[in-house]
């Protein structure tokens, strides 16, 4: 079983202590790029594309822990 995330999908794995995903805080809540600041537009798009993307994949490719999730709510428990 999945668990989609804005970045991507999480394997749910168990153990003795309940469900959990191998993750860390940004990739599950992925910090939020100010479009504002890059001035709107094509070139503003663009900009703020490439900097969601470089994002993403520092987020991907930082140490991941286990986040279990809370068997009443289904909220991630850091």
């Amino acid at each position: 079983t999945y668990i989609k995330t804005p970045l991507t999908f999480l394997e749910l794995e168990k153990d003795e202590n309940g469900y959990f995903v191998f993750a860390n805080r940004n990739i599950i809540y992925p910090p939020q790029v100010n479009s504002m600041y890059y001035g709107g537009g094509l070139v503003g798009g663009i900009a703020v594309s490439m900097e969601i993307n470089s994002r993403n994949k520092k987020s991907l490719a930082s140490d991941r822990t286990k986040v279990y999730l809370d068997p009443i709510t289904g909220k991630f428990l850091f």
